[in-house]
């Protein structure tokens, strides 16, 4: 007998937050017999502990939940990524804190949605500038705690995404010193519980279908797509700046590449040795039994 598919949604994952709100893209599923529900959640953190309860089967994050996930003993598998996202932002201060290079935030505070993929990005930049992450002072804020001590000028740094950054641009000068791009290929990352995809291969297999040609119907109408997430409440940014956002993501899922791993376990890797993470992990170790992706993108 096979379960209904549970899958996470957050205004984060773009893919899955149209798919979830445009009833015609969903229909491919209902006509394959798939029984699935959505489960609408704040954002990709809270995925780990959805699926270490078992309340989701399919997510879709940035690339440090599913490192979170493995480390605190979710049996997760990795289903597909996007290709890498070359949007703005990065490590980024204000234009007159006088704050030039990463080496000079030793002792300073900086913001994240800490369990993000802003974790590992900013792992990573602090690792290439000789710094670790108890050389800075992480903070774990919400968007728009961060943006009014940031605009006040009562924080130093921000891991900044668009489209925030181009919002908090309209208020203040922000010089981004490292950006996201220069140290991470930061793509979305779709994967979900083991038992999921072992059981019913099939119906994981249908959902990633149906993502991936919801990826296709965004990349052929950006601005309806850009609209439809520009519409969602609480979501930064207006339909221009979703309709930039669109431009600039590649569109269309792709299995794990070689690449890919080799990243994600250069972030376990630092995560741990930072204390990030609570134990090594061995990143392949998450990949399903056989790839489900073929059925998307061949």
């Amino acid at each position: 007998m096979t379960r209904t598919l549970r899958i996470g949604v957050h205004s984060s994952n773009p893919t899955i937050d149209v798919f979830s709100r445009r009833p015609e893209l969903q229909q491919q599923l209902a006509e394959a017999g798939v029984d699935f529900r959505f489960l609408p959640h704040p954002g990709g953190v809270e995925t780990v502990a959805l699926l270490r309860a078992g309340a989701i089967d399919i997510a879709g994050t940035g690339s440090t939940p599913p490192l979170t996930a493995q480390a605190a003993g979710a049996d997760v598998v990795y289903l597909a990524t996007s290709g890498p996202r070359p949007e703005r932002g990065g490590v980024a201060v204000r234009t007159d804190s006088g704050i030039t290079d990463v080496a000079q935030l030793r002792g300073r505070t900086v913001a994240l949605a800490h369990g993000s993929w802003q974790t590992s990005s900013l792992a990573f930049t602090l690792e290439r500038a000789g710094l670790g992450w108890d050389d800075v002072t992480p903070l774990d804020l919400s968007t728009p705690a961060a943006e009014q001590a940031f605009v006040a000028g009562d924080l130093d740094a921000w891991v900044l995404p668009e489209p925030t950054l181009s919002a908090v641009e309209q208020k203040t000068g922000v010089r981004v010193l490292v950006p996201t791009t220069d140290v991470l290929t930061h793509r979305s990352v779709f994967f979900g519980l083991r038992s999921a995809a072992e059981e019913q291969p099939e119906q994981v297999a249908a959902v990633l279908a149906a993502l991936d040609a919801t990826d296709r119907w965004i990349e052929a109408n950006p601005d309806e797509a850009a609209a439809v997430l520009a519409a969602r409440p609480g979501v930064p940014g207006g339909t221009s700046v979703w309709r930039a956002g669109v431009d600039r993501r590649p569109w269309g899922l792709l299995e794990p590449s070689p690449e890919f791993l080799d990243e994600q376990q250069r972030a376990a890797d630092v995560l741990t040795r930072s204390g990030v993470l609570p134990r090594s992990i061995d990143v392949r170790a998450a990949l399903p039994a056989r790839s489900l992706v073929p059925a998307v993108s061949a």
